[in-house]
């Protein structure tokens, strides 16, 4: 056998120290979407456990997506874009509770279609940052305040929960409650604040 006159050469990039980006984190490929992050437009995301709010899932074609018991909710402000939500979910779902994407706001809970336990109208609760108020507005001392948001979005860095539009920065990354599920590199924490919060998890090397 005759061997190649040129030598082999082999590199290795040690996630993080060589290359960013994908090897900042390590997503499950078996997976592509989730209830955090909805598929493209025509697409619906079948979950593999819709009662847990970190489950990921199948993007499938909308129109054959959800199965019979199952209700299409399409994500707002994305046509054709949505997650399949068992309908007796819409009974006990703080995410979507009695219809599509009524959240109970301030991590309230779902009794038989109805959300028990809300903050009032125009009201927030200040550990959840502005999450319970409106686009643009602030949770400042328990009220939604018109234009007190930061200007920077879920996973942008932050000193402080003022640089962010959801008003929360936990370990210099903004952060937001897991109402909607949690985006690749964070987690929920039940216990941070009602509802659950996002917080990053560790970075996870692409060679030990």
């Amino acid at each position: 056998m005759i061997l190649p006159s040129w030598p082999l050469v082999v590199v290795i990039a040690v996630c993080g120290a060589v290359v960013p980006g994908p090897c900042s984190y390590a997503p499950d490929p078996a997976f592509d979407c989730s209830a955090g992050d909805p598929c493209g437009r025509n697409l619906a995301c079948v979950l593999v456990d819709p009662t847990s709010p970190d489950s990921r899932g199948f993007c499938r074609s909308a129109d054959v997506a959800c199965e019979d018991g199952q209700l299409l909710c399409v994500v707002p402000g994305l046509d054709r874009s949505g997650l399949c939500v068992p309908e007796e979910q819409l009974l006990t779902s703080s995410t979507h509770c009695g219809d599509c994407f009524a959240r109970c706001r301030g991590g309230a809970s779902c009794v038989e279609g109805e959300c028990v336990g809300e903050p009032a109208p125009d009201a927030c609760l200040p550990e959840r940052g502005n999450f319970d108020c409106g686009g643009g507005e602030g949770c400042v001392d328990g009220v939604c305040v018109d234009g007190a948001a930061g200007p920077a979005g879920t996973l942008d860095p932050c000193d402080d929960g003022a640089d962010c539009d959801g008003g929360l920065c936990t370990l210099a990354i903004c952060s937001r409650p897991c109402d909607f599920g949690c985006p690749p590199t964070t987690a929920c924490d039940d216990d941070a604040v009602p509802g659950g919060l996002c917080v990053p998890v560790p970075e996870v090397g692409c060679f030990e």
